[in-house]
């Protein structure tokens, strides 16, 4: 665990975030990161997501925790209005709990359900106003309270730097955009 018995990152967690950080090693940062989540909020499914909102298919996946059903380098449009309203619009937290809430907040809701997921939240990495990524974490019907859907957005900070070195190192080889 990357966590001290007192809830403090420890020695190990920093050491390999700074080395996978260094060397481009993005599975690794981020498996990190997803320990940290699994351990302080939870989830059945979580991904990582880029948004390039000038891209054909924006929303670019950085990390799966199911990379059978949620691919790592699987793209796909926007999500629906009222994701797009409250994540890309007001930069403001998505959370969903039910069923109908999933539905009306991700086209792919029924993969979600599939998975046994019936709660979400959506936690928008913001440079300079602008969404440039995403932490998607899902899991069963009342999962997400307030002190958790807190605690995710807290745990964000975690993102940022692998979400840009990784697009902008990406950007480099490629010169293709996020």
């Amino acid at each position: 665990m990357n966590m001290k018995d007192g809830g403090s990152i420890d020695h190990a967690f920093l050491a390999t975030v700074t080395e996978g950080l260094s060397q481009a090693q993005w599975p690794v940062v981020y498996r990190c990161i997803a320990d940290l989540y699994a351990h302080e909020v939870g989830y059945r499914l979580m991904t990582i997501s880029a948004i390039d909102i000038q891209a054909t298919a924006p929303v670019r996946r950085l990390w799966s925790s199911n990379d059978a059903v949620f691919p790592v380098g699987g793209r796909k449009p926007l999500g629906t209005q009222a994701w797009r309203r409250t994540v890309l619009d007001e930069l403001s937290v998505m959370v969903c709990d039910g069923e109908a809430e999933l539905a009306g907040a991700f086209d792919d809701h029924t993969m979600l359900r599939d998975l046994g997921c019936a709660s979400g939240i959506n936690v928008p990495i913001v440079v300079a106003r602008r969404v440039v990524g995403s932490v998607n974490l899902f899991n069963e019907r009342g999962w997400y309270t307030p002190p958790r859907v807190e605690r995710a957005k807290q745990l964000s900070a975690w993102v940022y730097a692998p979400l840009l070195a990784s697009c902008h190192v990406r950007e480099e080889a490629s010169g293709d955009r996020a």
